[in-house]
């Protein structure tokens, strides 16, 4: 699987954090999962980016990745970078440069964070069952303010391939909404990553018992769910 954590120059110093944050988690390398520090196209490379990038390699496979795509602004510029940061790890992916066993990504984002030690086997295991059942995106399904997947989703890298489609969206509208008949089709709705949109001040009561079939929460508007997480590996993890 590959983890992209998205992000824009507004935004890169929490998603930094969360990277390391997710090397921290593991106790030892992996080599199952890639994980791509994903920028927008107007948010040039920056040394706290390479930086990150060489910390996170002692425990999985990192590398820094910028979109081509021009979008900025918002809702604009989210779609540009999940449509751009999509089209470069496949394009990579064909060309060799990734290896053919990581056809999975998991398009996240900085407002967001694990609440469980094993997060990244429980999107591997759950994204696994998505396909045994025929489907190729694993997400949070909402109903306001209409049927869709949230965008922090896995999906296959050969879903963009059968729906080219994926790729365009009027500049104006929200893209996990506007492309919601084709995500849906594809998608098995399950609690393994939340969006709690807007929320503020999650709290150890909260998260420690969702974290049973909870992977990641999104969403967040403070950084709760990250303070949680440190807490967490230093107080509660590290004993389990």
């Amino acid at each position: 699987m590959i983890v992209a954590i998205q992000y824009w120059a507004g935004d890169q110093e929490p998603a930094l954090a969360l990277a390391r944050l997710i090397a921290d988690i593991e106790p030892r390398r992996r080599e199952d999962v890639i994980l791509v520090l994903a920028r927008r196209s107007d948010c040039l490379e920056s040394e706290e980016a390479r930086r990150t990038r060489d910390y996170c390699s002692a425990k999985l496979s990192t590398m820094l990745l910028q979109s081509a795509r021009p979008e900025t602004g918002h809702p604009a510029g989210c779609f540009g970078l999940w449509a751009g940061t999509l089209a470069r790890l496949t394009k990579l992916h064909m060309e060799g440069f990734i290896p053919w066993g990581h056809t999975a990504v998991a398009t996240l984002e900085a407002d967001g964070g694990p609440i469980n030690p094993r997060w990244l086997d429980m999107l591997v295991t759950a994204h696994a069952r998505t396909l045994t059942q025929n489907l190729r995106v694993t997400g949070w399904v909402g109903d306001i303010p209409m049927p869709h997947v949230n965008g922090n989703l896995v999906l296959e890298t050969g879903l963009l391939q059968d729906y080219p489609s994926l790729f365009a969206c009027p500049d104006q509208a929200a893209w996990d909404l506007h492309h919601a008949k084709v995500l849906l089709r594809e998608t098995r709705s399950c609690s393994v990553i939340l969006n709690a949109y807007a929320t503020r001040d999650w709290t150890p009561g909260c998260l420690t018992p969702m974290s049973r079939e909870t992977a990641w929460v999104h969403g967040v508007k403070d950084d709760s769910v990250y303070r949680y997480a440190r807490w967490a590996l230093n107080n509660l993890w590290s004993t389990t």
